[in-house]
């Protein structure tokens, strides 16, 4: 039987793509998408994530305050600056990381260091749905963090929406597949609210302010 934590749990990278085609054209289109100038301008995101596989699985309720990093686990009453960490809050910061990484990754190209971003040249099959589209790699070069060196392949169209990913612990094996699905827009911000794979992760009640 397949741990529901283990696809559950996600985050940083190392891979290589095939021919790097001026990578920042595409990306610039993904941030435009996904309203990244709003996001930078974003006082508080509040959202709360839900993951399940076989029926069961946890949900958890954040509020983040990203220009001075603060977080909120409603659901626990709890929150901390993740600039100056207690024990308590480290507990729970692995888990805001997972979610938040599982909520606004596309505006993470925007925002994280130490990452390589490969296109290919042409158009892929996406894993799940086979729709020929741009195949994104992104690949973390940290070797520290939560889950370090992982990596992601994100398969979008054109005009910069992401349809399906993939994704490699510690950039190895085949990778698990998940769609991109139900977008809504909040304040300027694009969110996919369902992916389907493995696992079913889901998002409701998001909030920008």
């Amino acid at each position: 039987m397949v741990s529901t934590a283990k696809y559950l749990g996600i985050m940083a990278v190392t891979l290589g793509c095939l021919v790097p085609v001026r990578a920042e054209t595409l990306v610039d289109t993904i941030l435009a998408r996904y309203g990244y100038p709003a996001f930078k301008q974003a006082n508080e995101i509040r959202f709360t994530f839900a993951g399940k596989m076989l029926g069961m699985g946890p949900s958890r309720t954040w509020i983040w305050k990203p220009k001075n990093d603060s977080v909120t686990r409603v659901d626990k009453g709890f929150s901390y600056s993740r600039k100056d960490m207690s024990e308590k809050a480290k507990s729970l910061d692995k888990d805001f990381i997972n979610d938040q990484y599982w909520l606004i990754f596309p505006l993470h190209l925007g925002m994280d260091k130490d990452t390589r971003i490969q296109i290919d040249s042409g158009f892929s099959a996406s894993p799940k749905a086979k729709e020929k589209l741009r195949r994104v790699t992104v690949a973390y070069l940290k070797s520290d963090g939560y889950t370090p060196n992982d990596s992601y392949e994100l398969f979008v169209t054109q005009d910069g929406l992401i349809k399906e990913w993939t994704y490699h612990k510690k950039s190895r094996g085949k990778g698990v597949s998940w769609t991109w699905e139900d977008y809504v827009t909040r304040n300027g911000v694009l969110f996919s609210q369902e992916r389907k794979g493995i696992a079913h992760i889901s998002f409701r009640d998001i909030e920008v302010k």
